[in-house]
């Protein structure tokens, strides 16, 4: 059972930041038609022009058929956020609003359409609440900072973590960390579980055997855990609460309910949680929610202790990550199994720490963050307690994705979509390339041998957010979406942008902006930025081939020489 009683901690931290800075490998040339395939799924996500499909018509025996329920979700996370900043006495304050939501993505939205609709039900009333949020904080931000002269940055926003995400369950917390001016910020959290296969929503009176006895209990733990920092008697006061009306989320192993700030006790008792294991609660739990799960992705937070069976042998261990810093500022990662201490040798600003349980054995993903956004990954094999080397650590998590923009009435309104690691059998990785500028590419991978990601992908699929301008005319080599190829010795023509979409170390793949017009004429990074009104000719891929012998060069010549919009990170 993962153990929350300290996540309300770092909760406060977070609060406590906020109202400090406010308040007080190349590939062979037969292999270049292959490896395109990556490049016709990027290119499918790229907008193209309206287009009527045909209608066909397949025997409903033969879609259920092709439809095979996947063993674990994959989910993608999207964000719609919007920004406003101004000049006020001189300094410039901002007001920032994000909702996050979670998704299936295609493969297992068709595979459970009910719970792709309830979630994608949930996005557009985020959306709605973003942007009446927004306009609510404009009001704020004219009354505290304009008329106010209180100099500070406004905040609202809602993030959503998932605890489940099972071929059964689905289950997430929602924390809302909120800035409108005053003393302090607040934080808030709630949660929602639902049935995978009929998308609705398990209550917790769904779960919980005996209301009363659940009430007793709950009260027990926050009194032995809490103490004397409530408003009353803890047990007069849980005793008040209907049972569907407590705040909770699932785990693979249990129930976690959370109270919020000011629910139980002042602001400065912060949040209490309290987990009910199955294990430990047989008697109040019904068990046919909580059967062993082979294999899923739990992401563990510092100072938290984790009880779980790693090999499958039925025996449960313990795992705690502990985080020292040191004068510098520089965080180095601790793993407490069992008895035994595990050190990482990595010093960072921040981690990310995901146990990953396969089938047979449990690994623990260590994504430490670096400066300048770079991140490196550690991978501990948890049955040995060692950790496993890996040649290519230079990895991000959560990093992939797609990212628009646009401004309105001098507000700039954004969009993400990004996978999280909920799958050891699939999950994304992406890492830094500098093949005709900087940025990230991704591949999908999978657990495998020893623990460590293993990528059938031959290529980096790219999402970069700018363009590039041919200044002449490049050699390259022109194929169709589906990477036949037209020309082994075209030309991409001087003056067309493009878009990189796939790439190698040596190697990239575009497509044409087919009505990109520049704002102005005027060289600056905003020329080159993709907009979300862009249109790309998909129908063409130009491959071009770096000559990896002699430097930054193409068929001989400088890629200075040959394009605009370069953009490197040092």
């Amino acid at each position: 059972m993962k153990r929350l009683g300290n996540r309300w901690l770092r909760a406060l931290l977070v609060l406590a930041m906020l109202v400090n800075v406010t308040a007080c490998g190349a590939v062979t040339e037969e292999e270049k038609p292959q490896e395109t395939d990556p490049v016709k799924q990027e290119a499918e996500q790229i907008p193209k022009p309206e287009e009527q499909p045909e209608e066909t018509s397949v025997p409903e025996e033969e879609v259920e058929e092709a439809e095979e329920a996947p063993t674990l979700l994959n989910v993608i996370c999207t964000s719609v956020g919007c920004q406003y900043s101004d000049s006020v006495n001189d300094e410039w304050h901002s007001v920032e609003t994000e909702q996050q939501s979670l998704l299936l993505d295609e493969e297992s939205a068709k595979a459970y359409p009910n719970l792709a609709k309830a979630l994608e039900g949930l996005r557009d009333e985020h959306a709605s609440v973003m942007e009446t949020t927004m306009n609510s904080m404009m009001e704020s931000f004219q009354e505290v900072v304009v008329e106010g002269g209180f100099g500070t940055d406004l905040l609202d926003r809602t993030t959503r973590t998932v605890e489940r995400a099972d071929g059964n369950y689905f289950s997430f917390v929602e924390q809302n960390e909120s800035y409108y001016g005053g003393a302090h910020g607040g934080y808030m959290i709630t949660g929602m579980t639902f049935d995978v296969n009929t998308g609705a929503r398990v209550t917790l009176s769904d779960i919980v055997t005996d209301a009363d006895e659940c009430k007793a209990v709950v009260a027990k733990l926050l009194n032995d855990h809490f103490g004397d920092i409530f408003y009353d008697d803890v047990h007069k006061l849980i005793a008040e609460y209907e049972l569907d009306g407590f705040t909770w989320s699932m785990d693979p192993f249990g129930i976690t309910l959370y109270f919020n700030q000011y629910e139980l006790a002042p602001y400065a008792a912060g949040m209490q949680i309290v987990d009910l294991a199955y294990e430990d609660y047989p008697d109040l739990l019904d068990g046919s929610y909580f059967e062993p799960q082979e294999q899923y992705v739990l992401e563990l937070y510092a100072y938290e202790e984790c009880v779980v069976d790693l090999n499958s042998d039925g025996v449960k261990e313990t795992i705690t990550v502990d985080r020292s810093v040191d004068e510098y500022d520089y965080y180095t990662t601790e793993i407490l199994l069992n008895n035994q201490m595990i050190k990482s040798d990595v010093e960072d600003y921040s981690a990310e720490c995901y146990l990953v349980k396969c089938k047979d054995a449990a690994y623990l993903y260590v994504f430490h963050r670096m400066e300048s956004d770079y991140s490196v990954l550690e991978v501990f094999d948890l049955t040995t307690g060692t950790l496993v080397p890996w040649g290519d650590g230079n990895s991000n998590l959560f990093m992939p994705g797609t990212y628009v923009s646009r401004e309105e009435d001098g507000r700039y309104y954004y969009e993400t979509n990004c996978p999280v690691f909920v799958n050891p059998e699939q999950f994304y990785l992406s890492s830094r390339l500098d093949t005709l500028s900087t940025y990230n590419g991704t591949k999908k991978y999978h657990v495998g041998e020893q623990g460590l990601p293993v990528s059938d992908d031959q290529v980096y699929t790219v999402d970069a957010g700018f363009l590039l301008k041919a200044k002449t005319g490049i050699p390259c080599k022109v194929m169709k979406e589906d990477g036949t190829v037209i020309d082994e010795n075209g030309v991409l023509p001087a003056g067309t942008f493009f878009k990189i979409v796939s790439a190698t170390k040596t190697e990239v793949w575009g497509v044409r902006a087919i009505d990109y017009v520049p704002e102005s004429e005027e060289y600056d990074l905003n020329y080159f930025m993709v907009n979300t009104d862009t249109m790309y000719d998909t129908d063409t891929l130009y491959y071009i081939q770096l000559d990896s012998e002699n430097g930054d060069t193409i068929n001989g010549t400088n890629i200075w020489e040959l394009l605009d919009g370069l953009m490197y990170a040092g």
